[in-house]
């Protein structure tokens, strides 16, 4: 099973931003990486989040979503999406669903002898969800409903693999770390049939190994002239 990843495009009409990220080449990044997925073909796309960036208030922000959601289903390759802090100040999940169309986290597919788990850390260290007034990049946490479905969801014969935006790759800068990594982690270790986990959040990328698991962060598509993309194989 071919799996096309990409993250944190920020997509909107900003020339440059901080860290040398250039949302407006956001649109035909996605489109470079969607072509190459269609040619090789991959079964699901996922983005691991902050698919768009809010500018210039909501209004335009949601346009930026429904044009390059548009985009996207116009391949008709399912694509899933792990909300990141730049989503949640835009819409809620339920909305964010309703207008790209895409599947959002928490969830999970099968395919068959794959399971794609799919974790929302959207969420205060305190368990409440994150709100479009209130949404801190820094600070997010996986509540213990999740963590206990995430145990149940791995508890199967087939092969896993796990995505999330946050980083629960605890090598990383730290305040792109998930409050309760070392929860999530103790979960996932458990279970030995998971191949592989998949983050967005820390721009720069970066790879890891955790009790026998490899963890892969994305680097960030909006970064500099490169377009970052990734076709996992399962």
């Amino acid at each position: 099973m071919k799996i096309g990843l990409f993250t944190d495009t920020h997509y909107c009409e900003l020339e440059k931003l901080e860290q040398d990220r250039r949302p407006c080449r956001a649109y035909e990044a996605v489109k470079t990486a969607y072509d190459d997925f269609k040619k090789n073909g991959v079964s699901v796309a996922v983005c691991l989040g902050d698919i768009i960036h809010f500018n210039n208030g909501i209004d335009e922000s949601v346009r930026h979503l429904e044009k390059i959601s548009k985009l996207i289903k116009s391949y008709e390759i399912p694509t899933y999406l792990c909300m990141g802090n730049h989503d949640n100040e835009v819409l809620s999940s339920e909305d964010f669903k309703k207008m790209s169309g895409f599947k959002i986290a928490p969830c999970c597919d099968d395919f068959d002898d794959v399971r794609l788990v799919f974790i929302d850390a959207s969420y205060t260290p305190d368990g409440k969800p994150f709100e479009r007034v209130y949404v801190d990049w820094t600070k997010s946490f996986v509540p213990a409903e999740q963590l206990e479905w995430l145990d149940k969801m791995l508890d199967t014969d087939k092969k896993c693999c796990v995505f999330i935006h946050q980083n629960i790759d605890t090598t990383v800068e730290e305040h792109h770390i998930v409050f309760n990594a070392e929860q999530v982690n103790s979960v996932i270790a458990k279970h030995s049939n998971v191949s592989g986990v998949y983050q967005g959040h820390y721009h720069f990328g970066a790879e890891s190994v955790f009790n026998g698991i490899p963890y892969t962060t994305l680097r960030a598509m909006c970064i500099g002239d490169e377009i970052n993309y990734k076709i996992a194989e399962v």
